[in-house]
């Protein structure tokens, strides 16, 4: 199974870089991250939403041009 979310808008992008990553967007490398339950858990809280229990998920990031 899978789904998609975007997120959009400069700030919340950064809220989210600096929660899974630990540092500034310009400074994620892209690809696939693996997120940790206290990671989703977080991202729930953040962006206002439930994730399914049970699945493993991943964050893609991707270069901006």
């Amino acid at each position: 199974m899978q789904f998609e979310l975007d997120i959009t808008g400069s700030e919340m992008n950064e809220k989210v870089a600096q929660l899974i990553e630990s540092k500034p967007l310009d400074e994620v490398e892209p690809g696939e991250l693996l997120l940790t339950l206290d990671q989703v858990t977080a991202l729930e809280n953040l962006l206002n939403v439930s994730f399914p229990k049970g699945l493993e998920y991943f964050m893609g990031t991707c270069a901006t041009y």
